[in-house]
């Protein structure tokens, strides 16, 4: 008898951790690392913080950090393929607010290892979202990227947004970011997670974050560990947080970042801060 209870005692002590270990691994799966990151347009004459002195800091950072996607905001297409040449695991869609390749693109680069694209698409923050246009007070035309991804090894669907609204006007800030929310609700029939990244050239006291607010979280408020960094930092000139990663639909943040790490003994990566956020199914 107490050798079958011995026997009965051994095999539930082997098959606990067996137990935990799977449950640890299913945790894993469901978390997806997002950054947003305003790269800070190529064609700038910006001297020792000019693009080809900056570059190879860019990839030191990606490699570093491996965020699953990345909205990115102000590429040009040389950008693009410096980065997409340099990270071939990753691929990237997004059209120039111009529709032409000679301009900045709201691009988002995901990691194909680790996540599938379904969809995507891009539209305008106008009245007309179809063509390149302005939208109501704004000063350059501006546009949206949108992804519907999966993640591999959990088999989560989410929708992924990437902007960068216009930094003079406020009407359209507020506008777009209104029409934004209602071009993805339209298409998210199966109320999955969204998640939008981007410099909204916005503050918190502006109108428009209020459009978000009730509707989706702000994962630096939200985050169990966060900070309160200013996101601009204008090469040492400026203090201001206008780049944000919102969510809706996870069951939570876990971790929220203001990258000021330098690499390559390179101060600024970009006139922006990359910002990163780690969410959970």
């Amino acid at each position: 008898m107490k050798t079958k209870i011995l026997s009965a005692v051994l095999t539930i002590a082997a098959i606990i951790p067996l137990r935990m270990s799977a449950t640890l691994r299913s945790q894993e799966t469901e978390t997806l690392t997002i950054m947003s990151f305003n790269i800070r347009f190529g064609l700038a004459e910006d001297g020792k913080n000019s693009w080809e002195h900056r570059r190879t800091a860019t990839i030191s950072m990606i490699e570093d950090l491996a965020p699953d996607v990345i909205g990115m905001q102000e590429a040009f297409s040389f950008q693009i393929n410096y980065i997409s040449e340099n990270f071939p695991d990753y691929g990237w869609v997004g059209k120039s607010r111009l529709d032409r390749k000679d301009a900045e693109h709201p691009v988002v680069f995901y990691n194909k290892r680790k996540i599938k694209l379904i969809d995507w698409g891009n539209f305008w923050l106008s009245d007309t979202p179809q063509h390149p246009s302005l939208g109501w007070d704004a000063a350059f035309e501006r546009n949206a990227t949108w992804l519907l991804l999966k993640d591999r090894k959990s088999g989560g669907k989410f929708f992924l947004v990437n902007t960068h609204l216009d930094h003079v006007g406020k009407t359209a800030r507020q506008q777009g970011l209104e029409m934004l929310l209602a071009t993805i609700g339209k298409m998210n029939t199966e109320d999955l997670p969204v998640v939008l990244t981007g410099d909204l050239n916005a503050e918190d006291c502006d109108p428009a974050i209020g459009v978000l607010c009730g509707k989706m979280l702000d994962a630096r408020k939200t985050a169990k560990d966060s900070d309160d960094m200013g996101t601009y930092n204008g090469w040492g000139n400026s203090n201001t947080s206008i780049d944000y990663i919102w969510y809706s639909g996870f069951r939570r943040c876990i971790a929220y970042e203001t990258v000021q790490k330098e690499y390559g003994n390179i101060e600024y990566i970009s006139d922006h801060y990359p910002i990163k956020a780690v969410l959970e199914f």
